[in-house]
């Protein structure tokens, strides 16, 4: 399976897990309570939009993605790294 290496990468192995063995193959686990300092909507934001992006290539059929960027209100403009890594399997 190929590895995506921005904030999508748990929901890309998820649905690519999903995909090639079955939903019945994916369990969750109970880790305890994690706890994390709190954030902005807005630094959070490009996070929110990378994990978007990946699960729209993946299941958004008929949907394409036109962009690699995140534009804030501000008008700034922010790239999104939606890269893969190939799967181990292909590099043999």
């Amino acid at each position: 399976m190929p590895f995506v290496q921005g904030w999508g990468v748990e929901i890309a192995l998820l649905l690519d897990v999903a995909d090639k063995f079955g939903l019945a193959s994916i369990t969750q686990v109970d880790l305890g309570i994690r706890h994390h300092r709190h954030r902005t909507l807005e630094s959070l934001s490009v996070q929110a939009a990378e994990v978007m992006a990946t699960f729209l290539s993946r299941v958004g059929r008929g949907c394409e993605l036109d962009t690699t960027t995140l534009r804030h209100s501000d008008g700034s403009v922010v790239p999104l790294n939606l890269d893969e890594r190939p799967a181990i399997a292909s590099l043999s």
